[in-house]
């Protein structure tokens, strides 16, 4: 499994360092926050506001910096905080989780918060179906700087139209999450895994650096347990310049500078993914998210995707290999440095790019 980072310091209140442990609470909530001061208390304070009871669950933050006036806020409510300064939010959450003792585990970003029934909801939840693995929600977005149209603004958008229980053999399970159409949006404040998933899946992260949540998503629909798209909006999702996911809001360029720093990672997690599907009826979209994100990463760190290239073009020994061929196509025209000198191949990427990110291609 993953292996924890013996760096990560404690700041205080000393955690139960359990990972496999009886549980003494019934939800942890993992919080992570990278650089970002300003956000970090509203998030936890909407954790500390919620309608299940206070003795129930645990608050574990994970963050690299330290701050007075925060890590006293932290202490005064009892919740464990931990200095953790790699990159890889994956890192900081299987730390946070060598340190938990939940039997069911969420997770928060440090700039959304809980409404206030959403640990409560999503206990009675896993109490009433003892074979649940993992629950998803839906969000409301809320819009918070001048550039984007709904500024200040609460905007209600639907990724999940209504509640769906996926149960059975994992490729029922399969079949029925792709005739839905999968989860769509932003999924770590919205996704509650038990612990013994958490656990299991934790084997595939080493390497990874964001997509732990998808990564969670896929291991619940591979593996036996229910699973639970709930159409409630439980999470209100910040959308700002600073956060992690680009919006519709976001030009082709700015997208594509958005994704400069995030490329090399973006392969990484779609590797993680390819391997947790490997062989089960999710296979192919993940082969198709590879398929833009190694072309997106040769455009901008060619010298990373040189290096990696065996690794990033493994998945294409497959009896199908029309993914395969499509990508050696883009990648041979990338290397003949086309892209800059056509601007129809250009035009393409950029449709490629709206069809597959939903970002702005003009």
């Amino acid at each position: 499994m993953y292996t924890s980072n013996k760096d990560v310091k404690m700041i205080h209140n000393q955690g139960t360092g359990r990972l496999s442990s009886p549980s003494s609470k019934e939800v942890t909530v993992i919080i992570t926050a990278y650089n970002r001061k300003n956000y970090l208390t509203a998030a936890v304070s909407s954790v500390l506001k919620q309608t299940l009871q206070r003795e129930k669950y645990e608050i574990i933050v994970i963050k690299n910096f330290t701050d007075n006036e925060i890590d006293d806020f932290l202490k005064k409510n009892n919740i464990i905080a931990l200095y953790d300064d790699t990159l890889s939010k994956t890192s900081k959450v299987c730390n946070a989780f060598f340190h938990s003792s939940g039997k069911i585990i969420c997770f928060l970003d440090d700039d959304d918060i809980f409404y206030p029934d959403k640990l409560n909801t999503v206990y009675e939840l896993f109490k009433k179906n003892s074979n649940l693995k993992a629950v998803m929600h839906d969000s409301d977005f809320y819009y918070e700087e001048v550039k984007f149209s709904k500024k200040n603004k609460i905007y209600g958008l639907r990724h999940i139209k209504s509640t769906y229980l996926l149960q059975g053999e994992p490729h029922i399970k399969q079949e029925e999450y792709l005739r839905i159409g999968g989860f769509r949006g932003p999924t770590s404040s919205s996704l509650c895994v038990s612990r013994d998933i958490f656990l299991e899946a934790s084997e595939y992260f080493n390497g990874g650096l964001y997509a732990f949540d998808g990564s969670l998503i896929l291991y619940s629909l591979i593996t036996s347990g229910d699973v639970l798209m709930c159409d409630k909006k439980l999470t209100r999702y910040t959308v700002h310049v600073s956060a992690v996911h680009p919006t519709g809001d976001f030009k082709f360029n700015e997208y594509l500078a958005f994704r400069e720093d995030r490329s090399p990672y973006d392969v990484e997690d779609d590797l993680i993914a390819l391997r947790i599907t490997e062989g089960t009826l999710l296979e192919r979209t993940q082969r198709e998210k590879i398929i833009m994100d190694a072309i997106i990463l040769l455009l901008f760190n060619k010298e990373y995707f040189d290096t990696n290239e065996e690794q990033i073009m493994k998945f294409a020994d497959k009896k199908n290999a029309d993914d395969a061929l499509l990508l050696r196509i883009f990648i041979k025209i990338l290397k003949l440095h086309l892209l800059q000198e056509n601007t129809l191949i250009r035009k393409i990427l950029q449709i490629a790019l709206f069809f597959k990110y939903k970002v702005d291609a003009t």
